[in-house]
């Protein structure tokens, strides 16, 4: 009976503090990320923004300590005199009320339209403002200024990419010294991937994946290592030492193609195998240099990515 009485108590005890320990987790507040934008944020051409628009998989490269939101819309602006502001709109308003910690801004590309260029002079200030509306919140966020994707062919959608770059990117430039806010360049990473935009102005899946890979690279900067769960075909994708680890959670023998690229979006390593259940596959990066790169994993046209950081 004794005995008895011993065991329940320390089964009360070991409860008691598996309690508190989950409450504790709990109350651990997260990060709130808002993700504003237009249709590229919203995920327009995705089969499932809501699982693979760039603030979807942003989601899963930050992790649990961080709860991503997007509030991107189809055609908004910067402009307030543009032909769709985002000033106006239910997103701006929902952006706002969610007191975000963190606050990334992608906008400008539906302000190269014709129709609004008689007000890019108003660009900075109309930035300007709206940068000094979402700092005043009581969160007192970080802001973000993203340079806009890059737009392939001859005004798709009315979009000028060469507004973009000489005229919106250089404003996005001076409000962001200005302000003294963190820019962020996704151009570099796409510019040479017009593969990745099917109407020409909208990335697909891979190219939102690159999109989020250069804005989490800017909110995580100083990580040592991240790793985007996988699907459940793949047991684990990791780094040990100088080499990736693939194990595949497959019966069957597979063909795998495996690509690493640059924060550019460059492909710096390429391998081809086959897998058997059961054996771990190891590829050598020994030979890239430190910093943070994305792997895409391609086994019988399950393609998945998952982000790395070489120490």
């Amino acid at each position: 009976m004794k005995h008895y009485i011993i065991k329940s108590k320390r089964l009360i005890l070991i409860c008691l503090f598996s309690s508190l320990f989950l409450s504790l987790i709990a109350q651990t507040p997260v990060i709130k990320v808002a993700c504003i934008g237009n249709s590229i944020t919203a995920g327009t051409g995705i089969v499932n923004p809501t699982a693979d628009s760039y603030p979807a998989v942003l989601q899963r490269l930050l992790g649990a300590g961080y709860e991503v939101k997007n509030f991107g819309q189809g055609g908004k602006c910067m402009l307030h005199k543009g032909d769709n502001p985002y000033w106006y709109s239910s997103v701006y308003y929902g952006a706002k009320s969610y007191i975000p910690d963190i606050v990334i801004i992608k906008l400008g590309t539906n302000d190269s339209k014709a129709v609004n260029q008689p007000f890019l002079n108003e660009f900075e200030a109309d930035m300007s403002s709206f940068v000094d509306i979402f700092r005043a919140l009581t969160s007192k966020p970080k802001i973000y200024l993203c340079i806009p994707s890059p737009v392939f062919g001859s005004n798709a959608y009315g979009i000028s990419d060469s507004v973009i770059v000489n005229i919106i990117t250089p404003h996005i430039r001076n409000v962001a010294a200005l302000k003294n806010t963190e820019l962020i360049n996704i151009r570099p990473a796409l510019v040479n991937h017009p593969e990745l935009f099917p109407d020409k102005v909208h990335p697909n899946e891979a190219g939102a994946v690159l999109i989020a890979n250069v804005v989490s690279a800017a909110l995580l900067p100083q990580t040592t290592q991240i790793i985007l769960p996988m699907s459940d075909q793949y047991e684990r994708v990791f780094l040990k030492g100088n080499s990736l680890i693939l194990d595949l959670n497959s019966n069957k023998r597979s063909i795998v193609h495996v690509f690493i690229f640059n924060i550019s979006g460059m492909l710096v390593k390429q391998f081809t195998d086959v897998y058997h259940s059961g054996i771990l596959k190891e590829y050598s990066l020994a030979s890239l240099p430190k910093g943070i790169y994305l792997a895409k994993v391609d086994a019988e046209d399950n393609i998945k990515t998952t982000k790395l950081v070489i120490k």
